[in-house]
């Protein structure tokens, strides 16, 4: 009865710590798959890498993997009559440009593969339009997210049969939706990651945007307002492949790259694209609700400048709101209700600075901390005291197995250097190319205001993980090694694979690439070379289909600038690229690895121990 009751025992504590999901009884590595060299390799997407997988017995298996286009922007999915990159207004009707021809977005950026009722649904976004018809810079309005049902053949490959746009008109369209995550609950958490449409009067790129979305999207029917956007959108399918989009105003307002869910169900960190801005936690009341918590800002407490940094985090309590109580406000609050500012130097205000531009001098006005904290988050957080230097911060991901959290800093510049910052917390040598950072979980922490934050998944530090290496330019225009990373923007970390991936978007790669980095091995590999340009995006390792596993890889914005090329080798390029083309795809050939099974070996009547492979320990 003893040893039957020590069994239960660490079983219910190996269910409650997440232990079984995370033991292996195989060893698993990718392949290179070497740098382009030919032409006909710089304007293609492939990879020739393999995945190894070493099983306890010492029997090894490999798999090939393959790039597979699922769709392009231009393809037209089952019977719908438009692309599955047509931009449309809030009528739901396509939208056209200056010369009359239809909206279609080149950037398909964030994907969700989802299981719904055991039928395959992807949730892609197109993040925004690059180029018009004439091939010129495009002018942003509301963009759009497509959802396609997939099926799988008896090989293993997956084909789109059904396209729709999903309707966003419910909560004003979706602004430049980018990065996107997976909650616990099966649900798409989208991203706006709102550069320039500011409330701060006096923006003329803000009003150039205002009108653009008011004219282009919502026909001049109503205004746009700036409050509703820059936020974190989620989408459910239902199980007959309905869909349901609610906008998220109790995890703040910025230039979100993603959120991601971490195991708890209710701790969120929010990466944030572009200059000078705030690191943010979002916790919420209820696990797997997201419409009502609190915000947190870190603030970086420098402990070295070395190779990227390293820093303890303390986080500053912000606010706590909801859905609703937030959505009221943005509906009718101006900047100017919120705060009091001056462009220059005053005694009533506090010297702040959240963008590439000038610094700013504000203060809150009279009861509106919950507003400014919430509709504001990034220049609140400024004033509190939080550090709002990081820059380019994009992707996120959880290993559980480590307990870390890791953030993708696409270049460490800007706010990020030694005198560049009002504050200065963070202090560190340039490293254009960026650098992955490793964040370590605590429990028990308290918040700046003494009290205790309802998290076991709170940052206490930060580490670089990997760095990229800045170089002279090459004879091929890359100003980065090719044989590490360069701006990485979408990270996902899978438990199965024990491998961190890394997609590029990188203007100091000629090609960008797509990394598998070991966190068993600590090894870095390329598995996916993508056409001259393009920028990787939309990455997901997706759940198992009949044993299979994907990696979800788009392209986007293929041939762009081109011209860091030498002029031979960019006058043979050039012609091979279409522009106006970009690819929803995937790797294939990942098989589901099954987690090892658990022995129980009795060492005495009181203590039991948990057997698995000491190759895996």
């Amino acid at each position: 009865m003893t040893t039957r009751r020590h069994t239960l025992t660490l079983l219910m504590f190996i269910s409650l710590y997440g232990i079984a999901s995370t033991l292996h009884a195989y060893d698993v590595r990718f392949t290179a798959t070497p740098p382009p060299e030919t032409v006909e390799q710089r304007t293609s997407t492939y990879t020739s890498s393999e995945l190894i997988v070493t099983q306890e017995s010492g029997k090894t298996t490999k798999h090939p993997l393959r790039y597979n286009i699922l769709f392009t922007n231009k393809d037209k999915i089952g019977d719908n009559p438009y692309p599955a990159g047509q931009y449309y207004d809030v009528k739901g009707k396509p939208r056209y440009d200056s010369h009359g021809k239809p909206v279609i977005s080149e950037a398909p950026d964030g994907n969700s593969l989802l299981i719904i009722e055991d039928k395959p649904y992807l949730i892609t976004h197109f993040e925004y339009d690059w180029l018009d018809s004439a091939s010129l810079l495009a002018q942003n309005s509301i963009m759009s997210m497509a959802l396609t049902e997939l099926s799988q053949t008896k090989e293993g490959k997956l084909k789109a049969i059904r396209q729709r746009n999903i309707d966003t008109s419910t909560v004003n369209g979706i602004h430049v939706p980018c990065f996107a995550s997976q909650t616990p609950w099966n649900t798409h958490l989208a991203s706006e990651e709102n550069y320039y449409f500011d409330a701060l009067p006096g923006s003329p790129r803000s009003s150039t945007l205002k009108d653009n979305i008011t004219r282009d999207y919502f026909n001049n029917t109503r205004s746009a307002r700036a409050y509703h956007y820059g936020l974190i959108p989620e989408v459910s399918i239902d199980e007959n492949g309905n869909t349901n989009i609610v906008k998220h105003y109790a995890m703040g307002r910025g230039a979100w790259e993603m959120a991601l869910v971490l195991p708890d169900r209710k701790t969120v960190y929010l990466g944030n694209d572009g200059a000078y801005k705030p690191l943010i936690m979002f916790v919420a009341d209820k696990p797997g609700d997201l419409s009502a918590g609190t915000l947190y800002a870190a603030r970086w407490n420098q402990t070295s400048a070395k190779h990227g940094g390293s820093a303890t985090l303390t986080w500053i309590w912000l606010g706590r709101s909801s859905n609703q109580r937030l959505q009221t406000l943005s509906n009718t609050l101006h900047f100017n209700d919120i705060f009091s500012f001056s462009q220059k130097p005053s005694a009533q205000h506090i010297k702040i600075k959240t963008s590439t531009t000038r610094p700013l001098f504000l203060a809150v006005n009279k009861d509106m901390q919950e507003a400014a904290a919430f509709l504001e988050t990034e220049r609140y957080a400024a004033l509190r005291g939080a550090t709002t230097e990081f820059n380019k911060m994009e992707g996120l991901a959880f290993n559980a197995q480590d307990n870390t959290l890791y953030i993708a800093m696409s270049s460490i510049n800007d706010g990020m250097l030694k005198n560049k910052g009002v504050d200065d917390h963070i202090q560190l040598d340039k490293i254009i190319s960026g650098a992955i950072y490793a964040l370590d979980m605590k429990t028990n922490v308290k918040d700046s205001e003494n009290r205790s934050i309802n998290s076991k998944y709170v940052a206490a530090s930060m580490r670089t993980l990997i760095t990229g290496k800045d170089i002279k330019k090459d004879d091929f225009g890359n100003t980065a090694a090719i044989d590490h990373i360069a701006n990485p923007d979408n990270i996902f970390y899978d438990d199965q694979l024990q491998t961190l991936f890394i997609s590029e978007d990188s203007k100091q790669h000629i090609n960008n690439f797509l990394w598998a980095y070991s966190t068993r091995h600590k090894q870095l590999t390329r598995i996916l070379t993508l056409t001259a340009g393009a920028e990787s995006s939309g990455l997901q390792v997706s759940p198992a289909i009949n044993n299979k596993r994907y990696i979800m890889s788009n392209t986007q914005h293929h041939g762009e600038k081109l011209d860091r090329l030498p002029i031979l080798l960019r006058n043979e390029i050039t012609p091979l690229i279409d522009k106006f083309t970009a690819y929803v795809g995937y790797l294939s050939g990942i098989p589901d690895l099954k987690p090892q099974k658990i022995r129980l070996i009795s060492l005495n009547k009181s203590c039991m121990m948990v057997k698995f492979s000491p190759t895996i320990c």
